[in-house]
């Protein structure tokens, strides 16, 4: 193979974060190479939301002037969740503490503004700089196979448009193309830790608004955002929670401006008087988030093939830059031959994923598109009351406070201190007005009770004890109006393959038992029954203690003899029950920072 086709570092994908990594390799005199699938420029599904610290990045990699040559940007963002003003600007003290914790100290310019960069001019820009700076870049090119040499990536394997198949070698491959990554594919890295609830979004693009600043206002469990972005338009995009797409989308344009109606009739008045639409609709509800597994056969993946997160807190595009950019940074010690590329991942994994992971669970949280809960109500007001704590919300928003500081304990207590003082109005908004989906016909409503389970009053919230369980009585006395509550029986009979039992609403029931735990029907087995009657005799009723003090017998310790025989473990610990064993050794042993 000729050097032409040899490189220090393949980039498969172009975009943001291939772009992003091949600039600051490039930068570093590394020869690099990025093939790209698509043709460029092209747009793309994307909230093209740029925040304060992805701008930040783009200044970085030395672009951001020209993009605010084409480009509107504000300094404030405008945010309401129901009637809170949580609205501000980014806290440039914070930003700056967040940059050195993961870049080091580096003589940056630090950028306050948002923007809204169309994907097919962003993509552009980042192109050209890397061309500029030597990158070799293949579109409309596509990866078939990952060379592996000695459990190492070694090169890649490609076709053009001409279906041509060529081979390049690198000492480094990098996997920067997207959700639905090839690279991924070919390595078979699989997705982990799933986030399956997620939003559906649905954009397009007006002509004739004029907005100072982006908004971004939610009402119960649907949102929109409004965003100056290129050429004097304005993005405007509505969201809900996925499972109300299918009934939104049988009617866009409708639902469409009822979303806006619903959460800000003055913004719909506006936009119905002076916008126009100028084209089409752009709507998703695959959004599923995940992580990858990266650095299989030492092949990292960054951006959204190593962790795709839902759109609703629109930090994609800015971690994205944040992976390219910190790539480079780790790997540049093992280009110089100071580490070995093994550690060098590591260190890149490590630092990617401490500045990760809590808001990855954060947005995953925020995609799930509930109500708000008394106590996030209270601590909504309190930080409404402060235009110090709506910027720290905006910056927490968009992960410049980091989610640990800004939900310790400490904060959110300091938070709520400042309105103990305020006696709130209790709010009587109908859970069936809340949690409706207002995309649905009249006659296809489902009921609130069918709406909801158990599962949605599993942590109790608010001040006051009583208060804390209202919104669950509510709901159990719906299920029983209904005869739908499913928990709570009682048993008449053994529970066996057949029981007799009675319920909530006094009915007798009789039929076949699928809710048993004795799966092997051990039960009314009669020689378990005997060994039964002869531990009652010998040991009584109860251990009288716990394990630790006198709770053990000498049933118990054979038991466990037996067992560690079994599995060929050195000790074997009994529980009385599943759900105790997983509380009792993951509370017991697991750590926040551990992965199981």
């Amino acid at each position: 193979m000729n050097n032409k086709n040899q490189f220090d570092v393949i980039v498969v994908g172009g975009r943001i974060a291939g772009c992003a990594a091949a600039i600051e390799f490039a930068k570093n005199g590394l020869r690099v190479l990025v093939v790209e699938q698509a043709r460029l420029p092209s747009d793309t599904l994307s909230t093209h939301f740029m925040n304060p610290r992805g701008m930040t990045y783009l200044g970085m990699l030395s672009v951001l002037d020209h993009i605010l040559e084409h480009t509107k940007a504000f300094e404030y963002l405008d945010v309401v969740i129901d009637d809170f003003d949580l609205g501000g600007c980014v806290d440039i003290d914070k930003q700056r503490l967040r940059f050195e914790s993961l870049h080091g100290s580096r003589n940056i310019t630090l950028e306050h503004r948002y923007a809204c960069i169309r994907r097919y001019f962003l993509d552009q820009v980042l192109m050209n700089k890397a061309i500029s700076l030597g990158v070799h870049f293949l579109t409309e090119c596509k990866v078939v196979d990952v060379i592996i040499e000695h459990d190492r990536a070694a090169g890649i394997v490609c076709t053009n448009k001409s279906s041509e198949q060529h081979s390049y070698l690198g000492k480094l491959v990098v996997g920067a193309d997207g959700k639905k990554s090839t690279v991924a594919k070919i390595l078979n890295i699989e997705k982990q830790e799933e986030k399956k609830t997620c939003t559906f979004a649905c954009y397009t693009y007006f002509s004739g608004l004029t907005l100072p600043h982006g908004r971004l206002k939610k009402r119960h469990r649907c949102g929109y955002a409004a965003v100056p972005t290129n050429n004097d338009l304005t993005m405007v995009l509505v969201y809900g929670p996925a499972s109300f797409y299918e009934d939104f989308k049988k009617n866009r344009s409708n639902n469409f401006i009822k979303t806006i109606a619903l959460i800000d009739e003055d913004f719909c008045h506006d936009l119905m008087a002076k916008g126009t639409q100028v084209e089409p609709f752009y709507s998703t509800d695959d959004q599923s988030a995940f992580i990858r597994k990266t650095s299989k056969h030492q092949v990292p993946l960054i951006g959204d093939a190593a962790m795709f997160k839902d759109q609703c807190t629109a930090s994609g595009m800015m971690h994205a830059l944040r992976d390219g950019i910190l790539l480079a940074e780790q790997l540049k010690p093992f280009f110089k031959g100071e580490i070995s590329k093994e550690i060098a991942l590591r260190n890149f994994e490590e630092l990617r994923y401490t500045d990760s992971y809590r808001y990855y669970e954060f947005t995953s949280s925020q995609a799930e598109m509930n109500p708000l809960r008394e106590d996030e109500c209270e601590l909504y007001e309190a930080i409404s009351k402060s235009e110090a704590e709506r910027n720290r919300f905006v910056s927490l928003y968009f992960d410049i406070v980091s989610v640990r500081d800004f939900f310790s304990q400490t904060n959110v207590q300091r938070l709520l201190s400042s309105i103990a003082h305020i006696t709130r109005a209790q709010n009587h908004i109908e859970l069936s007005r809340i949690f409706t989906n207002p995309y649905k016909n009249p006659g296809e409503e489902i009921s609130l009770e069918y709406e909801q389970s158990c599962l949605d009053f599993a942590q109790v919230h608010g001040r006051q004890f009583e208060k804390r369980v209202h919104n669950y009585f509510a709901f159990y006395k719906r299920r029983q109006d209904s005869n739908t509550f499913q928990y709570s029986r009682t048993l008449h009979s053994f529970p066996g393959a057949k029981t007799e039992l009675s319920d909530d609403y006094h009915r007798h029931l009789k039929g076949l038992n699928f809710a048993s735990q004795d799966y092997l029907g051990l039960g009314q087995d009669s020689e378990v029954l005997q060994a039964i009657h002869h531990a009652l005799e010998r040991f009584g009723p109860h251990s009288a203690g716990s394990p630790m003090i006198i709770g053990n017998t000498m049933l118990s310790r054979e038991l466990e003899e037996e067992l560690s025989k079994l599995v060929g473990k050195k000790h074997v610990l009994l529980f009385p029950t599943g759900y105790a064993a997983g509380m009792g050794t993951i509370l017991g042993l697991v750590k926040p920072h551990d992965h199981i």
